[in-house]
């Protein structure tokens, strides 16, 4: 690496062109040097030395992932019922690869897809690294700016059987998906444990349906419900309290995906919220 500029752009490169493990490991040792390692750094496809298992996620995108096991330009046209369905009985097809879609979560053939290339995926990752530093989770999570699953009458019958939209049926509907998916892995890889979302319609937990234990449920905080400068024990957060709440009380694997410092409109807000953190954290523990 002989100017900044290489250096800045080292990953993009190492990713692009791929990388042996000495020199990944010595550029993750000068970013834990320099202090400026962390979950980014996935580039190189080594574990950053802090993060621990808990972030040890290689695939790409890390989050809002349905879509990269079912693709939509390589199973839309072919099969749209792979896709959800919207209230006037039309498949839609994703904005984008995290934005706007979801699957039809009743179709059993949909959860056969999603587990058979997340083997594939998992089967490549351990081919490319050494044991040590495999990835053990991987995420199939629900994408951004979506507000439902699907409305097709299968969905929507197993959707009113826990609970309806109201109440936590989308949830319920989820996990019956996810379920399905991690016990097809685990058949394989009984070791790997897959992270989905708590998150947009799938918030509320359910009762009725318990997660798989190779599931790994991250509770998203959504600032739209509350008051993220005061903490999720305070009156005004009594929403999203109820929900984390109720996901502990599943016994499901948890961890917690929270809003701190927001961002609105690309302008960075200057305030922090310090009252907000000491005691989430207690909480959290």
């Amino acid at each position: 690496i002989e100017s900044a500029l290489e250096l800045e752009l080292f990953p993009e490169n190492a990713f692009a062109d791929g990388i042996d493990y000495n020199s990944a490991r010595n550029y993750n040792m000068w970013l834990l040097r320099n202090l400026q390692n962390g979950p980014g750094q996935n580039a190189c496809k080594l574990r950053p030395f802090y993060i621990g298992e808990k972030y040890n996620i290689f695939q790409f995108p890390i989050f809002h992932s349905l879509m990269a096991f079912v693709p939509p330009e390589k199973y839309f046209k072919t099969n749209p019922e792979y896709f959800s369905m919207n209230k006037d009985g039309k498949r839609i097809k994703p904005r984008s690869a995290g934005i706007g879609g979801c699957l039809c979560m009743s179709n059993p053939k949909v959860a056969k897809v999603t587990a058979e290339n997340m083997l594939a995926l998992i089967r490549k990752d351990r081919k490319l690294m050494p044991n040590g530093y495999c990835p053990k989770i991987y995420d199939l999570s629900l994408l951004d700016n979506f507000p439902y699953i699907c409305y097709c009458p299968e969905c929507v019958k197993v959707i009113n059987a826990h609970g309806g939209e109201k109440g936590a049926g989308n949830t319920a509907l989820m996990l019956l998906y996810s379920n399905d998916v991690a016990n097809q892995v685990a058949k394989e890889f009984p070791n790997v444990t897959i992270r989905i979302f708590a998150y947009s319609c799938c918030q509320k937990p359910s009762n009725t349906v318990k997660p798989a234990k190779n599931l790994l449920i991250q509770y998203c905080d959504l600032f739209a419900h509350g008051d993220s400068f005061r903490p999720l024990t305070h009156k005004f957060n009594k929403t999203s309290y109820k929900y984390l709440t109720g996901w502990s009380k599943t016994g499901a694997s948890l961890m917690v995906w929270d809003y701190w410092n927001l961002v609105a409109g690309g302008a960075h807000r200057p305030d922090t919220v310090i009252d907000t953190i000491q005691p989430d954290f207690k909480l959290f523990q």
